[in-house]
């Protein structure tokens, strides 16, 4: 969290390394540290509660079965529409902004990690 990165490692392999936005550390949005599992994978997920558009969604829980979901995820950066075409900029990678969720930009890494990580996948959050 401290590097604003996401690291993809297969086994012992650095397969990719991207630059992230993570939750605000302040209002009380921090992203959450510890391990969590991907738990499901949409497409083209919506936020009620922010009412935000999140490509490339893939849900966080606590636990390998899918229990203990706190609503955060890794997504693209977010939409203010459905088709994309008002979004987040790029600006705020490298930067916590987000809600708690794990923002990744939308030239591909987020596609990258979606195809990449199944359900199941074990993610680590540090500082």
């Amino acid at each position: 969290l401290t590097k604003q990165m996401l690291y993809a490692i297969e086994g012992n392999t650095l397969v990719g390394s991207y630059l992230i936005s993570s939750g605000k550390t302040w209002g009380g949005y921090a992203t959450p540290a510890g391990t969590r599992y991907i738990m499901n994978k949409i497409g083209m997920a919506y936020s009620r509660q922010y009412a935000l558009w999140m490509p490339y969604w893939n849900g966080l829980a606590k636990n390998p079965d899918g229990s203990g979901y706190e609503g955060y995820g890794i997504h693209e950066l977010p939409c203010f529409n459905r088709s994309c075409t008002r979004r987040e900029g790029i600006n705020h990678l490298g930067t916590p902004v987000s809600h708690g969720c794990i923002r990744l930009g939308h030239n591909g890494p987020a596609a990258f990690i979606f195809d990449w990580a199944p359900v199941g996948t074990p993610v680590y959050i540090h500082s």
